[in-house]
């Protein structure tokens, strides 16, 4: 709650520490009546072992208002399991409905105990829900019932066990890829990641493919003209490349080449994966978006890949040469193989081992953290650069959920690797030996 009353004070990460350790005294608090809102919708207001268990899976009932949000005589509107819905305190008694006119302003009259939908014009009775004075659709009364929590009564929905356990709603966890609340961008985490995730995907997927692509054709060629001008050549090409950090030649490309005063010629977007910006891009044919997205994609994409060039290509150079002189080779070439069959029918597989070993972590490394820098010289919204702000903001969540997921991709990754390892190699296998 420190860092969420930082935010809406205006302050940044750092004055947030100040306001955690105490702060100072002249800065306002937040309104009592908006903090109590926050507690409950950063889940703040429940126990803190409940918290803990929410992190896997969590079944139970979240409240839809507390008794320090609505005061006597007053209502306020609330979103309930995907429903506008009215809360209204009349005395100590609570109603709830929900509202069918959803773009209607309604509210409630302590005088009478009636609401009041200005729209329409019309009142209606809390306990019926029936209209009073002209004809019209009635509000769905919803039953409520009142707990008490350490922070003040709660108001739940008083649903039969039945409706509640098939309510998604009343089910947490991050298994369920449930992450939250964001406290920077008051969005629900999951939502930033889909907004984010086809960014990332579209760099990594096609960057780690590409690497490996190159990297195994190139490799199989230098190691079968080792010691020739054109392995010597393409070695010291993709040296240089390692040595040029992408995001450095990013900024290149975009000096030279992109929108800009010192710009050669203009070829490379300055910002996105599409030009959606432009007049009439809806009209566009889906060739014209495809080229459009790869257009877009070229710069970005060689920044990832120039640094990876030589890693892969000298790992598969070398772990080919060391195949090359193997006794099953010399036995293919007696038997009077040609070089093509040999190399791409036996030294290949056998090769392909230790680059398998890579996988996880060469994807990871792309789709993620990799990309941090490229997103954010190519001003591309993805996954490494919302985890990044994350942590300089303090959003929790974010920085949770985004781990969560990294988690899982890399134990995707590695059964993955352990999959491939009996595809390539039949000597490998997961049946228990016998004897």
């Amino acid at each position: 709650m420190d860092q969420v009353q930082a935010i809406l004070q205006g302050h940044d990460g750092q004055s947030g520490g100040e306001v955690s350790s105490g702060g100072d005294a002249k800065r306002k608090r937040v309104d009592p009546y908006l903090e109590a809102r926050l507690r409950r919708l950063y889940g703040v207001n429940i126990p803190r072992w409940e918290r803990y268990l929410r992190l896997l899976v969590w079944f139970g009932r979240d409240s839809i208002v507390s008794d320090e949000e609505v005061a006597a005589g007053t209502a306020a509107k609330f979103v309930a399991n995907g429903r506008n819905c009215i809360v209204a305190r009349h005395h100590d008694t609570f109603y709830a409905c929900v509202n069918r006119w959803q773009n209607s302003e309604l509210s409630f009259c302590a005088e009478t105990g009636r609401w009041l939908s200005v729209e329409h014009d019309e009142t209606f009775d809390p306990i019926t829900g029936q209209p009073t004075l002209s004809s019209g659709e009635p509000l769905t009364v919803l039953q409520v019932e009142v707990r008490d929590r350490g922070s003040g009564r709660e108001v739940f929905l008083n649903q039969p066990f039945a409706e509640s356990i098939t309510n998604w709603s009343n089910w947490h966890g991050f298994f369920l890829l449930k992450f939250g609340q964001s406290i920077y961008y008051n969005k629900n985490v999951l939502e930033l990641v889909k907004e984010c995730l086809p960014v990332s995907a579209s760099l990594g997927i096609i960057s780690f493919f590409l690497t490996y692509t190159v990297c195994l054709l190139l490799g199989l060629a230098k190691a079968a003209r080792h010691g020739t001008k054109f392995d010597l050549t393409s070695s010291a090409v993709v040296l240089v490349g390692y040595s040029i950090p992408g995001f450095v030649l990013g900024i290149l490309l975009l000096v030279l080449f992109g929108p800009g005063d010192g710009r050669i010629v203009e070829v490379i977007p300055l910002a996105g994966l599409n030009s959606a910006e432009v007049p009439g891009y809806a009209g566009w044919s889906a060739w014209q978006k495809l080229l459009d997205y790869a257009h877009h994609l070229i710069a970005p994409v060689l920044c990832l890949c120039i640094g990876n060039f030589a890693t892969m290509t000298m790992l598969t150079k070398n772990s080919v040469l060391d195949q090359i002189h193997q006794q099953y080779v010399i036995t293919a070439r007696a038997k009077g193989l040609s070089e093509r069959k040999i190399l791409f029918k036996h030294i290949l597989r056998n090769a392909l081992i230790p680059l398998i070993t890579g996988f996880p972590s060469a994807f990871l490394g792309m789709f993620f953290a990799g990309s941090l820098l490229i997103e954010k010289v190519f001003s591309l919204n993805g996954l490494g650069l919302l985890s990044y702000e994350a942590v300089i903001n303090r959003d929790f969540p974010i920085v949770l959920g985004s781990l969560f997921i990294f988690t899982i991709l890399g134990l995707i990754g590695q059964l993955l690797t352990d999959l491939s390892y009996v595809i390539v190699d039949p000597r490998i296998s997961f049946e228990e030996s016998q004897g």
